[in-house]
């Protein structure tokens, strides 16, 4: 199904956040709703679609760390702030050399513990499943856990258990449920484990869950070598 989806795949081709969640979710992976933007009057409509409040994301194959330059807004609440917003992401992506692919509109997830599930193909071991504490946390904090891919969803619960983050929140909320996040993660896995490629990344960073519900708010698909 992979090779369907993405059938010319390059070395070292880089999969933006759109069209990576567009791939997950025809394949069952929970992703929070998104529309892709390429003028102010389309950037209205998107928000019109998907419901305030949104978040904001500028596309660009070139730029993958996108907070750190200016390229995302979080709670936009009217649309004339979505068009203002389209308007100030093109003209920064035109200032850094890189104009942008569009504005990715998305439901914006306001609560929820943020979760990084990301997925790579070892050279020994196949296609592994990483799991730890999301957001801008994951670089700072040893919380990682690994697993061969696919994982069913009795071992993403024991991948799960294995995270502070997870023990933490579980103790900390009665109602957060490990048992949506493991099938979140079962799913991913499943997904993950038949990408064809000799080399690749998915990283999903990060997944907000809440409750019963996990769903991917971030992705980036890397295919090293196809």
């Amino acid at each position: 199904k992979w090779r369907d989806l993405v059938p010319s795949a390059t070395a070292g081709m880089v999969i933006g956040e759109d069209e990576c969640h567009r791939l997950l979710a025809k394949m069952g992976v929970s992703v929070a709703p998104g529309v892709l933007t390429h003028n102010e009057g389309e950037a209205i409509a998107a928000v019109r679609e998907i419901g305030l409040p949104v978040a904001a994301k500028g596309i660009s194959s070139e730029i993958t760390h996108r907070a750190a330059v200016g390229l995302v807004a979080l709670d936009i609440r009217t649309e004339d702030d979505a068009g203002t917003v389209f308007r100030r992401f093109s003209e920064r992506g035109l200032e850094l050399g890189a104009p942008l692919d569009g504005v990715y509109f998305q439901r914006m997830i306001q609560k929820g513990v943020e979760i990084i599930v990301s997925a790579f193909r070892d050279p020994v071991f196949g296609v592994m499943v990483s799991c730890g504490w999301g957001g801008n946390i994951t670089e700072v904090v040893d919380d990682i856990a690994i697993a061969r891919a696919p994982l069913d969803e009795r071992g993403a619960l024991a991948l799960l258990k294995r995270l502070k983050i997870v023990k933490g929140a579980a103790k900390l909320d009665a109602s957060t449920d490990i048992e949506g996040l493991a099938r979140f993660v079962a799913q991913f896995s499943l997904v993950a484990s038949t990408a064809p490629w000799e080399s690749f990344v998915i990283e999903l960073n990060p997944v907000k869950w809440s409750g019963r519900e996990a769903v991917a708010v971030d992705g980036l698909l890397i295919i090293e070598k196809p």
